[in-house]
């Protein structure tokens, strides 16, 4: 069972409440932004991953996969060093 919760970027702060007293939820961002400052943020929110809406189609189902095995998954584009994080 997979319920799915769409936010936008504006209500990560709410959604860190959410996911600080239910810490076994898993969210996935969906976002149209691809620059590094917002993966500070999602990760500081406890986003789990993020995929781009251009390619939502080719990359939801590995998403998925690969943050129900307890890892995250990022955008290439969006990595950044350990201590920029």
């Amino acid at each position: 069972n997979l319920n799915v919760l769409i936010y936008n970027i504006l209500e990560t702060r709410k959604l860190k409440l959410l996911i600080t007293r239910y810490n076994h939820i898993k969210v996935i961002a969906i976002t149209a932004y691809e620059e590094k400052v917002y993966l500070k943020e999602l990760i500081e929110n406890g986003f789990k991953a993020c995929i781009f809406k251009s390619m939502i189609n080719v990359e939801i189902e590995k998403t998925i996969n690969t943050v129900m095995n307890s890892k995250l998954s990022f955008p290439d584009i969006m990595r950044v060093e350990n201590d920029e994080v």
